[in-house]
């Protein structure tokens, strides 16, 4: 299997990448390695970073401002971030005062996630960009211009490079959310 290709594909996606050399063969079957590649560099005072990262349960702007498409895009990530705790606070609210009712029957981090993958991906699908979800340690998102045929050809190759380590990828979509969280 050409374990380059899936770089490869981020560098056609993300253009500053190009400038970065592709890890050694031995470690592109590593997804922490992948991580640390696609990870933050800063450009002048901005922190950048193509693959995001976040915890429902401790969501802040700066999951949202390392972004590097979000910033390329020109996205008001203050007022985003503003519009999320609207929508998840009151439940968050709730959970916490009915923490011991609801106990282990009611996974608060899964609807909160829903949530602010929803806004994500709502505001990304206007500048025709598409949502990946990749479930592993923790969860991390990637936006990827629209490219239906690429975009199965890199799940599929993700999947395959990934598999040891048992790690998900999905392409989110509004309808399909909580199938995959």
């Amino acid at each position: 299997m050409d374990d380059k290709k899936i770089y490869q594909w981020l560098q056609s996606w993300y253009p500053e990448l190009q400038t970065r050399k592709i890890p050694k063969s031995k470690n592109r079957r590593s997804f922490e390695q992948l991580s640390l590649w696609l990870l933050s560099e800063k450009k002048e005072q901005d922190e950048r970073s193509f693959i995001m990262t976040f915890d429902p349960l401790e969501f802040t702007e700066a999951d949202l401002a390392r972004s590097a498409v979000l910033q390329d895009l020109q996205i008001d990530t203050v007022q985003m971030h503003h519009d999320i705790v609207k929508q998840t606070q009151p439940i968050y609210t709730h959970y916490e005062k009915s923490k011991q009712l609801l106990g282990k029957y009611y996974n608060v981090q899964e609807q909160l996630a829903e949530i602010i993958l929803n806004a994500i991906y709502q505001e990304l699908s206007t500048y025709k960009y598409e949502l990946l979800l990749i479930c592993a340690e923790q969860y991390y998102w990637l936006a990827v211009h629209q490219d239906a045929e690429k975009l199965h050809k890199f799940l599929k190759r993700f999947e395959k490079q990934f598999k040891a380590e048992d790690i998900a990828i999905h392409h989110y979509t509004f309808s399909q959310c909580s199938k995959m969280i």
